[in-house]
């Protein structure tokens, strides 16, 4: 499922590692559409994984989990390791980070999370909604991170997304106990993840108000 939805977009498989693979696009040969393939093959992904997830029997549907990331930056490309041993690929920060991001997914409960690097190059993002900015396990800047709409998404989308970034803005502000209802009701009304998340960090927050809140949340744990 994901070496065709990334081949067919003209991606490249740097490597599998266990349940986890790498995939780019811009290497050796700049793609400046890259980010666009990136995201139509995130989607094909997705609706291959859950095509795959309908045909398995109902306590392997239970088990049934992935994230899928998608993050821009530099990195060094080319052959790596030693004269006995060469591995061709990348490295660098930036597939660091995206590691990290894909493994918030679950974190938030999410399919598919997007860094604001890679949705700023995205032509035609559709609907999403920014979840979070946060500093990651051995980070000291911040990353904006982003869901777009994909087949996993809930069918009334727009209705969350209307009534989250009000939440979400109410909670940038420190206004924590005017969001903690926001997303308790956006979390019973849509099992919403994210909305569960928020309501333990505006109860967290809203009785230990930081002195200096700007809306970024530090994460103490990978």
């Amino acid at each position: 499922v994901e070496t065709n939805a990334v081949m067919a977009e003209d991606g490249a498989l740097e490597h599998f590692l266990g349940d986890q693979f790498l995939t780019y696009w811009g290497a050796p040969i700049p793609q400046p559409e890259g980010t666009n393939q990136a995201l139509r093959a995130a989607m094909e992904l997705i609706k291959g994984m859950e095509t795959v997830k309908q045909l398995q029997t109902p306590e392997v549907k239970a088990l049934f989990g992935y994230g899928v990331a998608l993050h821009t930056g530099s990195v060094l490309f080319g052959n790596k390791g030693s004269a006995k041993r060469l591995d061709f690929g990348l490295v660098g920060d930036t597939v660091n980070e995206a590691a990290r991001i894909e493994a918030l997914t679950k974190y938030y409960g999410v399919t598919l999370l997007v860094s604001r690097e890679a949705f700023i190059q995205i032509t035609n993002p559709g609907l999403h909604r920014l979840l979070d900015r946060v500093i990651v396990k051995g980070k000291s800047t911040p990353v904006e991170l982003l869901e777009i709409q994909n087949p996993r998404t809930v069918a009334n989308y727009t209705e969350l997304v209307r009534d989250w970034d009000i939440a979400f803005a109410d909670y940038t502000a420190g206004r924590f106990a005017e969001a903690r209802p926001v997303f308790t009701r956006l979390a019973e009304q849509f099992n919403d993840g994210p909305s569960k998340l928020m309501i333990h960090r505006c109860e967290e927050l809203g009785a230990h108000p930081p002195a200096d809140w700007k809306g970024v949340w530090k994460m103490e744990s990978k």
